[in-house]
């Protein structure tokens, strides 16, 4: 009886647990410089490896977003944008 109710709680708990696994979160990267008369610009991708469930995985690959615009001294505008995705 002990053996049955063992095996029922295994059986149980394995179906009942999702397991982590692997997901990949691709992120395109652009650059932007200006300043008066001057253009840059140039993107570049990236690929992170995220083990988690698939919602935790999800949540994580979006923190990755990020967006930031500086100006300095001189005038010069830099902008970085990161937009990621879970593949």
């Amino acid at each position: 009886m002990k053996k049955i109710i063992f095996y029922a709680v295994v059986l149980a708990s394995v179906t009942l647990v999702s397991c982590a696994k692997e997901y990949d979160c691709e992120c395109e990267i652009e650059h932007k410089e200006s300043a008066q008369g001057y253009n840059y610009s140039y993107k570049f991708e990236e690929e992170a490896t995220i083990k988690a469930k698939e919602n935790s995985a999800k949540e994580a690959c979006e923190e990755l977003n990020y967006e930031e615009s500086t100006t300095d001294d001189t005038g010069i505008k830099q902008e970085i944008i990161q937009k990621c995705n879970l593949k």
